[in-house]
């Protein structure tokens, strides 16, 4: 056998050892400190009350989802692949940025596309505006899903 492979073998077996020997309270608690250090804290206010609005968007025509609607009370679509959709009073957008996804299973297509466009220029004061596309066109046959936290 080689001295390489040997070596090789012997670190192997070293990380293996590590892999599987259980690490001593000690150490598992200084994990579990840094950890904690880590990862962001939750905002009690977002935790406590969930989303602020959120909406499932169905095309061909633009209608809401009902049951999975909250907090707003319009939807248009103004131009092929452009949406607006009005918040109920109360929901600042300014103050609360939107997330936006496709819904595949209300869609034409594959590569689907779906962006919340801050500045909303194509949509009325106030309103959150949504950008769709299909296979990197625009395109009004991409149903979506927004999230406002």
């Amino acid at each position: 056998m080689s001295k390489k492979r040997t070596v090789a073998l012997l670190v192997a077996g070293v990380m293996i050892g590590l892999l599987f020997t259980p690490l001593p309270a000690q150490a598992a608690l200084t994990i579990n400190k840094i950890w904690k250090g880590i990862m962001p804290k939750a905002d009690a206010r977002y935790v406590q009350q969930g989303a602020v609005a959120y909406a499932q968007v169905n095309t061909n025509p633009a209608v809401f989802n009902a049951p999975r609607t909250k907090n707003f009370t319009g939807v248009s679509n103004p131009f092929t692949g452009t949406y607006c959709l009005t918040p109920t009073a109360g929901v600042d957008l300014a103050t609360h940025p939107a997330v936006a996804t496709p819904e595949f299973g209300g869609s034409a297509g594959g590569d689907l596309q779906v962006y919340i466009r801050e500045s909303a220029n194509d949509c009325p004061a106030g309103a959150l505006e949504v950008i769709t596309l299909n296979a990197g066109a625009w395109s009004n046959s991409t149903a979506f899903t927004v999230w406002v936290p």
